[in-house]
């Protein structure tokens, strides 16, 4: 009855309902319609991370288990390998690998000095190869001169199959006449300080470079090894 009064009283309370009832209803539907629709967008928004970080996680705990992370990253490749021989030259061989490198006065000398670094003109803390080779005669009581082009026109003429320790043999390197020398020591190998390779070793003259590039040998005498090669 007190929604028909006309009193001041009855006509304040029907206008303080109507805001409470809409104030119900607006949470009624909050509750069954924008709280679900909000729910299901936070689930779409979620569901893709995990996804991506079990898949993320799943190949890093396969590596794991094989063991084979290190091996992936650091083992070279039969391709790269073969480049960087290539490009670092001629590979050295051991001397303790030719025999025996005092079995001839200049092989004994100029072996005290493997491992020494290369320098052109240099004799002493590093060589140059006719340096070397100049430093070897002198201690053994030799003469020679101190270019590899003047030492080639000295000594006897030996031919490559009749080569012995301590021989002296002869390459073009960049001219037509000798421009490189070495002392063989044996086993097709010789001693030399190397220019290509930075510094005193013992190289093949089978090696492709050094093969295309001989020249010729010439024997010294010096002492008991100063018999002349047969014709």
């Amino acid at each position: 009855m007190w929604l028909r009064s006309d009193c001041a009283g009855g006509k304040g309370m029907y206008s303080r309902s109507r805001p409470i009832a809409y104030g119900l209803l607006v949470l009624v539907a909050f509750g069954t319609c924008i709280l679900p629709a909000l729910a299901e967008t936070k689930a779409r928004r979620t569901a893709p991370r995990k996804t991506l970080a079990v898949h993320a996680r799943t190949p890093i705990r396969t590596v794991a288990k094989t063991g084979r992370t290190r091996g992936l990253h650091n083992a070279p490749t039969r391709k790269n390998s073969r480049k960087t021989s290539t490009l670092a030259g001629p590979q050295s061989s051991a001397p303790r690998q030719v025999g025996d490198l005092d079995s001839h006065p200049l092989l004994s000398v100029a072996s005290q000095y493997v491992g020494r670094p290369y320098r052109f003109g240099a004799m002493g803390s590093a060589f140059d190869c006719s340096g070397l080779v100049h430093t070897a005669a002198a201690a053994a009581g030799l003469s020679l001169p101190r270019s590899a082009r003047e030492q080639f026109r000295t000594g006897t003429p030996v031919r490559r199959d009749q080569l012995q320790p301590g021989d002296l043999v002869f390459f073009r390197t960049y001219r037509r006449d000798a421009s490189h020398v070495g002392i063989y020591a044996g086993d097709g190998k010789f001693l030399h300080a190397a220019r290509r390779s930075g510094g005193v070793r013992v190289d093949s003259l089978d090696h492709p470079y050094y093969a295309a590039r001989y020249l010729g040998a010439r024997r010294l005498s010096v002492g008991p090894y100063s018999s002349a090669p047969s014709s």
